[in-house]
């Protein structure tokens, strides 16, 4: 009993933090990504769709601008938004102790992975933005423990519902479309008959079909194309990789092909990621050179914007990222080597991803519970040897 009173003892701490951020902020929103899906929030209640506008109508996955809408519609303003986004944010520690108690049946080691999410300044100061990053880090770490508990099962139509939260993880991402790929090869990788490898395969991609498909009608009525999450891939691609890329976010000083003028936002996507290709592979110094930036701008224990980096909160960021760094590399060699390998299935993809497109600290959010619970094996670990050489 007194090691859930342990776990509650944490989320309220992590509740309090949050909370205390949610509060101190200004109404103002601070990424332009905010301004956009409080607009198509706005749009929605007007009855006008999920839209950021007409020219624009598929831009942005719906699901966080549905849930700010849904909270509109109760009379909630932003600050009353972000404090619901801090009791929705403990739901993550409370997954965090359970995925680390099912792999290691340690109470003591999963108490110290959920403290980890607990103080993460990142979750906590991006969790109170008007940003996706919450939701998505919360529905894939249910979506991994989901995959940890279903995989020792012998039942494989568990695996359909794995597809329904991989496909709702789409619908507030888009970057998680791919990792159906990286789900199959774990599928792939169980020592099952090769009949029931088969059969999960094909729940799950039927899971993820399910639910994307009503978004992909809806935006196949209003574009005249199958759009399955996004229209944006295309620019985001040559924001990542075209001419005038930095590796970071700078597409406002980028000029698009003249052939894009007039063209549907579909066909600007279609085109935009076939020419950014198309240069990628003519300039592969170039690639190269950005892809060095964006992992260093990805992985980096600093905040990426100048001015933020003397901050004293910033320091509280590298102290604490270096730590899960170190002890994840650790826990890395001390963990086994099947929960090595899953933990790192979502760190090596958003890690490859982000090759192509931009890098940034923000978008490392979502893998930091697997580092941090490779960080809770390696501190583990070390405190089990110092405790033997002290008897």
């Amino acid at each position: 009993m007194a090691r859930y009173q342990w776990l509650l003892g944490i989320m309220a701490f992590g509740l309090f933090l949050r909370l205390s951020l949610a509060l101190f902020l200004s109404e103002h929103f601070l990424f332009p990504d905010s301004v956009e899906y409080h607009q198509m929030a706005m749009n929605f209640l007007a009855g006008h769709g999920l839209m950021s506008s007409p020219e624009f109508p598929a831009v942005r996955p719906p699901l966080y601008p549905f849930f700010l809408a849904l909270c509109y519609s109760f009379g909630l303003g932003i600050i009353e938004v972000r404090c619901l986004q801090a009791l929705i944010g403990i739901l993550g520690i409370w997954l965090q102790y359970w995925l680390s108690f099912k792999i290691s049946q340690k109470h003591t080691m999963s108490l110290v992975a959920a403290f980890f999410i607990a103080i993460d300044p990142l979750l906590i100061g991006f969790g109170g933005l008007i940003l996706t990053e919450l939701f998505f880090t919360q529905i894939l770490l249910g979506l991994m423990y989901l995959v940890y508990i279903n995989t020792k099962q012998h039942s494989s139509g568990q695996w359909y519902f794995i597809g329904i939260v991989l496909g709702l993880g789409c619908l507030c991402r888009d970057a998680l479309l791919g990792f159906v790929v990286w789900l199959i090869l774990w599928i792939g990788m169980q020592q099952i008959s090769y009949t029931k490898k088969i059969i999960r395969m094909c729940c799950l991609c039927l899971g993820l079909f399910c639910m994307l498909c009503p978004w992909a009608m809806r935006n196949q009525y209003v574009t005249g194309s199958w759009v399955w999450v996004t229209t944006k891939g295309g620019v985001n691609l040559y924001e990542a990789l075209g001419p005038g890329a930095t590796g970071g976010p700078n597409i406002l000083n980028m000029t698009l092909p003249k052939e894009t003028d007039g063209m549907s936002e579909p066909a600007k996507d279609r085109y935009l990621t076939r020419w950014t290709i198309q240069y990628m592979l003519e300039h592969p110094a170039h690639t190269l050179s950005l892809a060095i930036e964006k992992l260093r701008r990805f992985w980096n224990v600093s905040l990426n914007y100048p001015a933020l980096q003397n901050h004293a909160v910033n320091w509280g960021i590298v102290v604490f990222t270096t730590l899960i760094y170190l002890g994840s590399l650790w826990g890395i060699f001390c963990a086994p080597r099947r929960v090595t390998l899953f933990l790192l299935l979502p760190v090596l993809y958003f890690g490859l991803l982000h090759v192509f497109f931009l890098g940034s600290v923000r978008y490392r959010m979502p893998i930091m519970p697997y580092l941090e619970l490779l960080a809770s094996f390696g501190f583990w670990n070390i405190f089990c040897k110092f405790r033997k050489v002290q008897a």
